[in-house]
């Protein structure tokens, strides 16, 4: 993979937009299994397959009317989504360790790095491969290094709270991240224009 950050001789002012966001997320200390799997049927589990699945389906859901035409496909993606996760489900624990799946995780991202909560112990200078889900479905794969850890409590089983930085990533997948940041923060503008002209009604 080349990154257009250190390919480009000035880097597009787009990618220092930074936003906040829920992501199908799955990393690895490179070299080593994924932290992210999926075993068995307890509840974790089970939540995370769901989100998995659903993920697709609950964005469109978001964004439709209940007059607009795609809104007859909603029964039969649900439909879809739900044999798909019985599907994954039953995989998951027929799989030694465990099934690599990603899972709905809150991050702080951008094109040239991202952080988020983890369970798992990672050290400054250390080396993670990240796979990002993008909506509705597109796959963002990238190497980063660990530039930050810092204690998160308990809270869901993330103890850590890890800063890094992208290292390498291609530049077909860093401009539909930087896409994905401007679309979320001018929805996020559409809301908060919405509710000041709610609130002065």
């Amino acid at each position: 993979m080349s990154s257009p950050l250190t390919d480009a001789g000035e880097f597009d002012r787009r990618g220092w937009q930074r936003i906040d966001d829920r992501l199908l997320l799955e990393y690895r200390l490179l070299g080593q299994p994924s932290a992210c799997t999926v075993s068995g049927t307890d509840t974790r589990s089970v939540t995370a397959i769901h989100d998995f699945v659903s993920a697709p389906t609950d964005r469109l859901l978001n964004h439709i009317s209940p007059d607009d035409p795609q809104a007859l496909l909603i029964p039969w993606l649900m439909k879809i989504d739900w044999a798909l996760a019985l599907l994954i489900g039953a995989l998951a624990q027929t799989v030694p360790g465990g099934l690599p799946l990603p899972k709905m995780t809150p991050v702080n991202i951008s094109a040239t790095g991202i952080s988020f909560p983890t369970g798992q112990r990672f050290h400054e200078g250390d080396h993670i491969e990240v796979k990002l889900i993008l909506p509705p479905f597109f796959p963002i794969v990238a190497v980063a290094e660990v530039s930050r850890v810092t204690e998160a409590g308990a809270s869901e089983g993330n103890e850590y709270f890890i800063g890094a930085r992208f290292l390498d990533i291609s530049a077909d997948h860093q401009e539909h991240l930087i896409r994905h940041i401007l679309h979320v923060q001018a929805e996020q503008q559409r809301g908060r224009q919405r509710a000041a002209g709610l609130s002065h009604a």
